[in-house]
């Protein structure tokens, strides 16, 4: 795609959400208002950024900070209220071209965190990324952006992404906390740029998460997901009216426990759809078994204006009393329930159910109780024929090998797959195995594949949608 037409079809996003653009001696400029906090205080600018992917040429200035061990020629903090020369910009480029570590060309606002502990934070980032990116002790040369603004990304992404695509460079893309606009429009720009493969996003809360699901509908995306944001993974999926399944090959820690439970328990009880199955390859060992229980144990279902309620919406009339029958029903038929079963008044506590038996009838029925039941299965293969029977739109995978994935999105196909390939002992999966292991059929039912791991991310689409 040309470039102009690019543009156009970027300035068009960027005007739906009410960012103005124009035209400036015959360049491309977009008009955006920017706040940000700085040493000293907070700053409201006005910044016109031409777009032409060669400079960010206003408002804006490249500065290496200085650090306890002097200047980090790694990192580079951006100072909105002096121009960038290009001759400038371009001794500097020159004088980094050299260096054999890690080059960032464009950082961040800092609105919130100290100096310090904002380069703590983005050079653990780029380290994690190159070693994600397989590329060991060489250096890898990338654009960093951090957004700590919702406006922010609108004048220095721009430059760095047309920047990065030029020179054939990768990009880390960092949203802020809560601005679930912000990498959706980076992530829009990007796929018009044909950036597929080399731009990367890093999640840290359901608030990005959220705002990227409503424009990636077709796309297969690995990104980080720490606990909270998991739990609003899992938020999401539910509200979407959806159920889901999870499948496990072992590995369930305290952080997956937590993560499932309050996926399950999140929408108890409502129309909506939740977590409703956890089918294991093999069996799960006590010590994770263990894991669920003591999440369980820290979940209490009930009145969401109670503020004593840790998680859950209001129970409806009669749910508690089913929720029992269909523990005892499940017992009954050779399962364990190693809590037993906690009720207070209105509120109760999640069950778990080890040891469900194949039973249609129980397979068959979307739990909305807060019980989790435990399938064991011995093979890929029969956990994908168990989750179709269980009828979850959306199965979470964790710890699944290689083989094991591929089973699972050939069995599935036509549903969402979000996968955690984390391998044991800390090493970090290369992203070539999850693009070929997990992106796989549904997207020819328009359908997305998430792969998702809590600690580094790669960004791949199979395919771009128009942005609204």
């Amino acid at each position: 795609m040309e470039k102009s037409r690019v543009l156009r079809s970027y300035f068009k996003a960027i005007e739906s959400y009410g960012f103005s653009v124009g035209e400036r001696a015959g360049m491309p400029v977009l008009h955006s208002i920017v706040r940000g906090r700085f040493v000293e205080g907070v700053e409201t600018l006005s910044i016109d950024t031409p777009i032409d992917g060669s400079r960010l040429a206003y408002a804006t200035m490249l500065k290496a900070p200085v650090s306890e061990h002097g200047v980090s020629p790694s990192l580079w903090e951006i100072s909105p209220q002096e121009p960038v020369l290009p001759d400038s910009l371009e001794a500097l480029e020159a004088e980094l071209s050299d260096m054999d570590e890690i080059l960032v060309e464009t950082l961040v606002l800092d609105t919130g965190k100290t100096r310090v502990e904002a380069r703590l934070e983005v050079e653990a980032s780029l380290r994690l990324l190159r070693s994600s990116a397989g590329l060991g002790e060489e250096r890898f040369r990338g654009v960093l952006v951090a957004m700590p603004d919702y406006t922010m990304p609108l004048y220095n992404t721009v430059y760095s992404l047309f920047y990065a695509a030029g020179r054939g460079m990768g990009v880390l893309l960092k949203p802020p906390r809560k601005a679930p606009l912000a990498p959706a429009l980076v992530a829009a720009a990007a796929s018009r740029l044909g950036m597929e493969d080399s731009l990367n996003l890093v999640f840290t809360t359901g608030a990005s998460l959220l705002g990227l699901s409503r424009v990636f509908r077709s796309e297969s995306i690995v990104f980080t997901c720490p606990s909270k944001a998991a739990v609003a993974r899992a938020g999401i999926s539910a509200s979407r009216g959806r159920s889901a399944a999870i499948v496990s090959a072992g590995s369930v820690d305290d952080v997956i426990a937590k993560f499932i439970m309050y996926g399950r328990s999140l929408h108890a009880g409502q129309a909506c759809g939740s977590i409703g199955w956890v089918i294991a390859v093999g069996r799960l060992s006590r010590g994770e078994v263990d894991a669920l229980v003591d999440a369980a144990e820290s979940v209490k279902v009930g009145d969401p204006t109670d503020p004593s309620t840790a998680m859950g919406p209001l129970i409806k009339p009669g749910l508690a009393e089913a929720s029992e029958r269909y523990v005892n029903y499940i017992e009954g038929m050779g399962g364990v329930v190693p809590t037993g079963y906690k009720r207070n008044g209105r509120y109760v506590w999640p069950s778990v159910v080890e040891g469900v038996v194949k039973d249609p009838i129980v397979l068959s029925r979307d739990p909305r109780f807060p019980v989790l039941p435990i399938v064991y299965v011995s093979s890929p293969g029969e956990a994908a024929s168990i989750a179709a029977m269980t009828g979850a739109s959306e199965i979470l995978a964790f710890h699944m090998d290689s083989p094991g994935l591929r089973t699972l999105g050939e069995r599935l196909t036509g549903r969402e797959i979000y996968v955690d390939p984390l391998p044991g002992e800390g090493k970090l999966p290369t992203p070539g195995s999850f693009m070929s292991t997990g992106c796989l059929a549904p997207v020819k039912q328009r359908e997305g594949i998430i792969l998702e791991s809590p600690y580094y991310i790669l960004a791949k689409k199979e395919r771009a949608e128009t942005y609204r």
